[in-house]
């Protein structure tokens, strides 16, 4: 064949579908000499070397491969799986009820979440780390194999016997966005930024570099925790509403809540004077009782809280 007929062939070669490509590409090879292949190696090598593997490859080899796809898949999953276990184990309400189990003053309190969220935050990170590890490497392996001509032959293989390899590395980005649906929640936590607030109130419990207001008490009051994520949590606080006392004649300052430990303190509020929002700041101010509340400055937990006699 001429010069001229070698590129027509090409031509109407590269303009075939590629079903078309392999079924020439099998006849020719199929009635072609063997003295003859390198001209066909020369036209269409790539399709040429894939086909070529298709036909060499055995189906024993076929399945080894075929494992090694899948073995990336297990250590993802593997991964994923011991991630959302370890994170899932740290977010029980039982794993913090051990933390705080013995807390009875603030300080000990603070430092028992502190401790808390300092581990979620060091599982989360390692969650993170493990499963970007064997996903990043899973993928380089699913990168790697695209363009290798026995990978191609295995792929070809079994999807002709309905079995979708190929689609490992979907179910492989599937559970990436499991994993950061999963690191998004345990995110919005925000253990880091928890974990420095306690630690703040902690010294300044310390230092004794506490706030201190005089405030009147609303009626309405109720168990509490810091970590407020679910139910089954548990409540070692109780809040009260409190407003600082006000000048006469003055805007009443708005409403804050502060936390005492239960058990830290025999305090009871005064049942019969708390403050009336329906009455005006002069009554409240001849009626409701004071209190003078000193509390950490982040979590507002109650180091003192005293009634003022009139």
């Amino acid at each position: 064949m001429t010069a001229t007929g070698h590129k027509t062939v090409a031509i109407i070669f590269t303009l075939l579908s590629k079903h078309a490509k392999i079924e020439l590409v099998q006849r020719v090879l199929q009635s072609v000499k063997p003295c003859d292949a390198l001209q066909k190696q020369k036209f269409f090598p790539s399709l040429y070397t894939r086909e070529r593997c298709l036909m060499n490859i055995d189906k024993k080899e076929a399945r080894k491969l075929q494992w090694k796809y899948t073995q990336w898949l297990i250590y993802f999953i593997f991964a994923f799986l011991a991630a959302a276990v370890a994170i899932t184990l740290v977010l029980q309400p039982a794993t913090l009820r051990r933390y705080i189990a013995d807390a009875d003053t603030a300080a000990l309190l603070l430092q028992g979440y502190a401790d808390w969220y300092k581990l979620l935050e060091k599982i989360f990170l390692f969650s993170s780390v493990l499963t970007a590890v064997f996903g990043l490497s899973a993928l380089v392996f699913y990168a790697a194999t695209f363009h290798n001509p026995k990978y191609q032959a295995c792929r070809l293989r079994f999807k002709k016997k309905g079995i979708p390899i190929t689609e490992l590395g979907l179910v492989l980005v599937l559970g990436l966005f499991c994993c950061f649906v999963l690191s998004a929640i345990t995110a919005d936590i925000n253990p880091r930024e928890k974990y420095q607030r306690c630690l703040e109130d902690i010294i300044a419990i310390e230092e004794r570099d506490l706030l201190s207001v005089d405030v009147y008490l609303n009626k309405n009051y109720a168990s509490a925790g810091l970590a407020d994520h679910g139910q089954g949590y548990p409540m070692p606080l109780t809040a009260y509403s409190a407003r600082p006392v006000s000048p006469s004649g003055e805007t009443p300052s708005s409403w804050f809540s502060v936390y005492v430990v239960s058990g830290h303190f025999d305090f009871t509020p005064n049942q019969e004077h708390f403050y009336n929002e329906n009455r005006n700041t002069d009554w409240n101010a001849e009626n409701a009782a004071v209190y003078r509340v000193t509390y950490t400055p982040n979590c507002h937990l109650v180091t003192s809280i005293v009634e003022l006699l009139r």
